[in-house]
């Protein structure tokens, strides 16, 4: 019962913070339309009104590629720039929102006051960028390892099956510590935005110890937000795939359900911070 009650508790707390997953969607939008509305002029500029036009429209994307000539280089290299620099953005956007949503879903909060957003967004924030880099070289570290060398060792079965690799054990195993990864980093913040030292090392540490204090409640109570995030993420790639739009009004629908679907992401990530920070309350 008390599974449910951190799980529910979490999904209130995100739902307070229903005008702060606005703002982090409108500042994702704006940042997306900054770069793509000048690739979609350029790319516009070579392809013109040409009959290119209906073979993108058709599928025949590598064909354009191939026959588009230096102008489509040009414009190629300008979008793997561009879209590097929009990672890189999406990173330091992400944990600087990350510090006003850890803020404001605490339970002594007022999360519609833009000055406890706002204020432990600012506050939080180099700390938080440090800790997602620590979390991230983990990451590698332990994908690397677990899958990596597995992955190398049985190379030659792989390359007959490259499928094989998704129903290995090393898969199915670092599946199950993404969850503990992850606890890590949101225990870690949760207790930083609590303490007033802002100290990106001590609070990985605290966010460790946190984690195995009470390790089999906070790692089920924070698994059916994993599940949620998964079934999201497959009805997202599937509506990508499998997305055709044939005119204006088809178009404009898939943009309007693009952009729903881009709001559940982050009302679920928040979803994951109000259920940390709730067994992070209630343990600690």
């Amino acid at each position: 019962m008390n599974i449910i009650r951190h799980i529910s508790s979490g999904f209130i707390r995100s739902l307070r913070c229903w005008k702060w997953i606005l703002v982090i969607w409108i500042s994702s939008l704006l940042m997306i339309l900054l770069f793509a509305v000048p690739l979609e002029s350029a790319v516009k500029n070579i392809l013109g009104s040409s009959m290119i036009t209906e073979k993108i429209s058709e599928g025949f994307l590598l064909d354009v590629i191939s026959n588009s000539g230096a102008g489509f280089d040009v414009v190629f290299s300008s979008f793997i720039a561009g879209f590097s620099i929009v990672i890189l953005l999406g990173i330091l956007m992400n944990n600087y929102f990350a510090g006003g949503l850890f803020g404001s879903v605490r339970s002594a909060s007022r999360p519609g006051k833009s000055s406890v957003f706002f204020g432990n967004a600012g506050s939080n924030f180099w700390s938080f960028l440090l800790i997602y880099i620590m979390f991230f070289v983990a990451f590698f570290i332990l994908a690397s390892l677990i899958i990596g060398i597995p992955a190398v060792i049985n190379w030659e079965s792989i390359s007959e099956n490259p499928l094989g690799i998704i129903y290995g054990w090393p898969v199915i195993a670092f599946l199950f510590l993404i969850p503990v990864l992850t606890l890590i980093l949101d225990y870690s913040r949760a207790w930083q935005v609590s303490s007033d030292s802002k100290n990106a090392f001590k609070a990985t540490g605290n966010g460790i110890k946190l984690l195995f204090k009470r390790f089999f409640p906070s790692y089920f109570a924070i698994l059916p937000v994993f599940i949620i995030y998964v079934l999201y993420a497959l009805f997202a790639a599937t509506v990508i795939i499998y997305s055709k739009p044939t005119n204006g009004s088809g178009i404009f629908l898939l943009f309007v359900l693009g952009q729903i679907l881009a709001i559940l992401k982050i009302f679920i990530r928040s979803w994951r911070y109000g259920v940390v920070t709730n067994l992070y309350e209630t343990y600690y």
